[in-house]
């Protein structure tokens, strides 16, 4: 008995190792979210994401435990109303670096859980069209950081 569990714990250990063996599809860095004033119930979020595979990628979805909801917002345009540009999919180029930031394209992180002061940490989870995940912790900052 003692066997057959060893051989199974060593197939699962297998398995696992050659299902992370081809790495993310996605990295991030210079993650943030932005403060808001007491009653504001919408933050901004920003980053950087490349898309480490051969093949087109699109997010799926965002989800955060700390927020009602997580879209991402197009680069503003004039004249429309702004609310109606959210989107809850976005296309990552191959091999392609993509920035989000201010007025331009970035997050819009809604209802949140609760009030989020300088240096809280958030989770944020992006689910790819290749069935990936990509859970990050974004600090929450008055102040875009340094680069």
């Amino acid at each position: 008995m003692k066997k057959i569990l060893s051989i199974l714990v060593a197939c699962c250990l297998l398995a696992a190792g050659a299902a992370s063996a081809d790495g993310p599809s996605v990295s991030a860095s210079k993650v943030w979210i932005r403060t808001a004033p007491v009653g504001v119930q919408t933050l901004s979020g920003y980053m950087t994401l490349e898309n480490l595979t051969d093949k087109p990628l699109q997010i799926l979805g965002i989800t955060s435990p700390d927020f009602g909801s997580v879209m991402i917002s197009p680069a503003s345009s004039p004249g429309k109303l702004h609310s109606t540009l959210l989107m809850k999919t976005f296309d990552l180029p191959p091999h392609k670096v993509v920035v989000f930031q201010q007025d331009a394209v970035h997050l819009q992180l809604m209802q949140p859980k609760k009030r989020l002061y300088d240096g809280d940490m958030v989770t944020l989870i992006f689910n790819f069209s290749d069935g990936s995940t990509l859970d990050l912790l974004a600090p929450v900052r008055r102040e875009r950081p340094a680069l």
